[in-house]
């Protein structure tokens, strides 16, 4: 049984060959960043710095390798960011996202803290002047369902975040 037919029998309410198991479809099911590197060395599995499922909480979008090594049946997929013109990295304990909040990391604390909510004090003519991240614009999901595509036909289950 593959892994997406495992997922589709589970969601059809008949018996898999085994419970499906999802490691680093989403932020609830991945490693933070600090244990993912001990992680990988444990298994043996070498690579390149975490890609960030989402930098601020830390959460790692898993190597293939890993969410091989340990069985995961799903792998995830998600749209590009939404387009915002305050989004960025200040520095590597500095960012803002898409909708300007402002995150900071402080020494010995391992996530992202809001420092300056930019809506806390807005009023309703705040709100109309506000540089709102564009949500729907298409090029975040240009290729979205070739990827979906790619990961069913290599036997998985495509989990979208």
């Amino acid at each position: 049984m593959t892994s997406r037919e495992r997922v589709l029998t589970a969601l059809n309410h008949e018996e898999p060959d085994r419970v499906p198991l999802f490691f680093g479809t989403s932020g609830v099911t991945s490693i933070l960043g600090a244990g993912y590197g001990k992680l990988k060395a444990h298994l043996g599995i070498t690579g390149g710095p975490p890609q960030w499922i989402a930098k601020q909480f830390q959460y790692v979008w898993p190597d293939e390798a890993v969410m091989q090594r340990l069985g995961s049946d799903g792998r995830p997929v998600r749209p590009g960011p939404p387009l915002s013109r305050v989004a960025g990295e200040v520095s590597e304990t500095e960012l803002v996202d898409a909708w300007g909040c402002r995150w900071v990391r402080r020494e010995g604390v391992p996530y992202y803290e809001i420092m300056d909510p930019p809506l806390r004090h807005a009023t309703l003519d705040d709100l109309d002047r506000y540089p709102w991240p564009d949500l729907l614009h298409p090029s975040r999901f240009e290729g979205l369902a070739a990827r979906c595509k790619a990961i069913q036909d290599a036997g998985y289950a495509s989990v979208l975040m």
